[in-house]
């Protein structure tokens, strides 16, 4: 059990490194539609440096500050695609954790918040649909490709990486909660996806620790997994995805801030 419970432990942390790079992979995306020389160095650093500055700030909004470390973009078109950046993610996860919420089978709603509950996900599938198909469309209210012609694939990308990105920090949770109570259920698909969706619908707590926890410990508590399990796995993916590269974003950040004195 010990090996299995390392075994678990370690996937869950080296996921790190797919989490860290579908979000650069998106974020350079989106940076080179609007300005096609961004170098990987200036998308990576401004990433890296957002998770320290967003460490303190309810629903770490402080990320936003990657915004004014891209020397390539104007910072006004940058603040745009770093919210085009986060509400990607956004629909993700809003749209899964809807879904999970009406699946799970010891949760029973108000005829008025299950209907809500079956609206939100489809409008966020018109969105990413209508979005692709006509992609111009909404350029033009972003500063996506400076205004020129945009092709299907850059919008679609643009989903994909949120989804990878998604299913890679869900992935993350469901392994640690496997490993702490040493079982895994398919009912685990639908507790990780309601937990983030409180957490992305509740931006409230410093660095969004605290809402998550809670999150995990009442619907995985749903399915019969302790409190105590549901808590620390909870805990730990924080200390993973959010600990971590917020300290190895410290060192670029003061080095940045030389820099620009």
């Amino acid at each position: 059990m010990r090996q299995a419970n390392w075994f678990g432990l370690a996937l869950a942390t080296i996921l790190l490194l797919p989490n860290l790079l579908t979000q650069l992979a998106k974020w350079l995306h989106l940076l080179r539609l609007a300005e096609q020389k961004t170098p990987l160095k200036s998308a990576w650093r401004s990433l890296i440096i957002g998770y320290p500055l967003g460490f303190v700030t309810p629903g770490r909004l402080g990320e936003i500050s990657r915004a004014f470390f891209i020397k390539e973009v104007p910072t006004k078109n940058a603040v745009s695609l770093f919210i085009i950046d986060k509400v990607a993610t956004s629909c993700m996860t809003i749209g899964f954790g809807c879904c999970a919420l009406l699946l799970m089978p010891k949760l029973h709603f108000p005829t008025w918040i299950s209907a809500a509950l079956i609206i939100t996900p489809t409008s966020i599938a018109l969105l990413i649909a209508t979005s692709t198909l006509w992609p111009n469309f909404y350029a033009r209210l972003t500063p996506l490709a400076a205004g020129s012609f945009l092709r299907r694939t850059q919008i679609g990308l643009i989903w994909l990486w949120s989804l990878a990105f998604y299913a890679t920090f869900t992935l993350q949770l469901i392994l640690l909660v496997a490993t702490f109570s040493g079982r895994l259920t398919s009912a685990f698909l639908l507790a990780a996806p309601a937990t983030f969706f409180i957490k992305t619908v509740l931006p409230i707590a410093f660095g969004d620790l605290g809402i998550r926890e809670s999150a995990a410990v009442f619907f995985f508590g749903q399915i019969e997994i302790p409190e105590a399990v549901a808590f620390n796995a909870s805990l730990t993916l924080y200390l993973i995805n959010v600990v971590i590269p917020t300290l190895a974003g410290l060192p670029t950040l003061l080095k940045t801030r030389k820099i620009l004195r």
